[in-house]
């Protein structure tokens, strides 16, 4: 049951990440969302249209796959004249860019004060003990603090609009050159005659200097084989664009990042797309010819 005089919050997207925190915060608030697939496994009530989660909640978390999608939903007329006549304050927490978010704000008019950015740092299993970095208005944020609170273990204002989506492809450039890089690394194994299972044993259990979290969680699977999809590999070429598009525009210098996007491409072209981003170790695994990853 909901706590008396709670914030009511609707959640725009409730895959994964969405469904986590529907059910981290459904005890606590009245939560409601919004999926262009029907969710009645998640234990809230779903709506018919964004619109009407801009009419009847405080806050509205969006957690749509990619800038797109999210564009889709704050543009359509019905949500935007909604959340125009309102007070509800709005948050992205999809991988984004900084530019599309403001060009969204924009649209918004005076409105588009109360849309934030609220990425993500940590996966659907760890909601409660999320990092969440926020770009935008720090009143706005205060009103919404005692629920993003309840999603993560740390919410940190960062400045200006935009800044939080930075610092999130920014960690998703490491994301990518660490799992490109495990991948690489197995593969090699292969070659040289090491057994790669005794490698990540060794290595995984050790004090090195290279082993992270990531790496624990990765390599394994990539040994095994294993299938279970935790972030696939469409989605980390969606996020690798976006952050080295924001980086070219800033006159950023990029190199390993630059090897990650071969890497991705390659097993784009392997049809590994849906597959979880353990799969880039087949592109080690194939032939040369085949997929081109060295020179």
């Amino acid at each position: 049951m909901a706590d008396a005089g709670a914030t009511s919050v609707g959640i725009i997207g409730v895959g994964r990440m969405g469904a986590a925190m529907a059910r981290r915060l459904a005890p606590h608030h009245e939560v409601l969302g919004y999926d262009v697939c029907p969710r009645p496994d998640v234990g809230i009530e779903m709506v018919a249209s964004p619109a009407l989660l801009a009419e009847r909640c405080d806050l509205l978390l969006l957690v749509l796959p990619s800038p797109r999608e999210t564009r889709a939903v704050v543009t359509d007329p019905s949500f935007r004249s909604a959340f125009q006549a309102g007070h509800t304050v709005a948050f992205d927490m999809s991988t984004s860019d900084p530019a599309s978010l403001e060009a969204l704000a924009s649209e918004l008019g005076e409105a588009g004060e109360r849309l934030l950015d609220a990425p993500v740092l940590g996966r659907p299993e760890r909601c409660g003990a999320w990092t969440i970095p926020v770009g935008g208005d720090k009143v706005a944020l205060e009103r919404a603090r005692v629920v993003l609170e309840r999603l993560a273990a740390r919410v940190e204002h960062l400045g200006p609009r935009g800044s939080a989506h930075t610092l999130k492809l920014l960690n998703n450039l490491m994301f990518a050159a660490i799992n490109a890089v495990s991948a690489e690394v197995i593969g090699a194994c292969e070659a040289l005659g090491l057994p790669a299972q005794t490698f990540v044993d060794v290595v995984a259990n050790s004090q090195a200097a290279t082993v992270s979290p990531l790496f624990r969680d990765l390599a394994p699977r990539m040994v095994d084989g294993d299938d279970q999809t935790v972030f696939t590999v469409d989605l980390l070429a969606k996020d690798l664009q976006l952050a080295v598009r924001m980086c070219e525009d800033a006159g950023a210098s990029l190199v390993s990042s630059r090897a990650s996007q071969i890497v991705v491409a390659q097993a784009l072209r392997l049809g590994l797309g849906p597959s979880d981003s353990a799969a880039l170790v087949r592109c080690f695994r194939a032939t040369e010819k085949e997929v081109g990853v060295t020179s």
